[in-house]
């Protein structure tokens, strides 16, 4: 599954893309609708303002070489999160055969830098400071606690999604994708994981390809459960 474009919302873009720009070292730069769109690799991650204050977790893949120069580059610029799971800043799921790093920006969003061995994805560049960031690999999708694996069924069919067969579903937990791209799944009761602040359902508008289809997925659509359009 590849996320093409990944539509958030936050209360303040402005802080936002001076963390992308900084930090990241992404290329930031406003659209005519006045949104704040940052390059990620080959996916777009747009942040539009908002009355709120939303939160949401976003990870990105980089090159299974580059976790620890990621790690050292990232701890010089902002806070890693501590894990408590791994005595570790660096999180290993080994039934993944993945190894994370995560951090959170100016809006409280839980982000990842997420290697995945079986991509075969390594970077002879040593160019300095570079995170290598490829696309967006997962994005947080919360659904309701007491229609949770209606909700998911629901989902799987729409917009033809299948589990993550390295990960066996949990009572409050879905991958649903491929190493590619996941929605990674859960109900708005539950605590993010490396984080301690419990899931909600904010605005979200996803346009991804997936088994040869092209999708939109957006919160309006998880709520009410209606198929996707192609």
């Amino acid at each position: 599954m590849i996320f093409n474009e990944v539509v958030l919302e936050a209360a303040d873009p402005e802080t936002l893309g001076s963390f992308y720009k900084s930090i990241l070292q992404l290329p930031v730069t406003k659209n005519p609708a006045g949104d704040l769109e940052i390059v990620c690799g080959k996916s777009l991650l747009i942040f539009k303002k908002s009355e709120s204050q939303p939160f949401y977790h976003i990870a990105f893949n980089i090159p299974a070489n580059k976790l620890q120069d990621a790690k050292n580059i990232v701890s010089k610029r902002t806070p890693l999160t501590w894990l408590e799971e791994y005595n570790s800043y660096i999180a290993d799921f080994k039934n993944w055969n993945a190894r994370s790093i995560y951090f959170n920006d100016p809006a409280g969003n839980i982000l990842e830098l997420i290697c995945r061995l079986d991509l075969c994805d390594e970077e002879k560049s040593k160019k300095k400071d570079d995170l290598h960031i490829r696309c967006i690999s997962e994005v947080g999708l919360v659904l309701p606690a007491a229609q949770f694996d209606d909700k998911v069924k629901t989902i799987k069919t729409d917009f033809g999604l299948q589990d993550f067969p390295k990960q066996p579903p949990m009572e409050h937990f879905r991958a649903l994708g491929d190493d590619h791209g996941l929605f990674i799944v859960v109900p708005d009761s539950r605590v993010w994981f490396a984080s301690l602040k419990p899931a909600g359902q904010f605005p979200i508008h996803i346009k991804f390809e997936n088994a040869g289809g092209s999708y939109v997925l957006n919160s309006e659509l998880v709520r009410q459960s209606r198929k996707s359009s192609r």
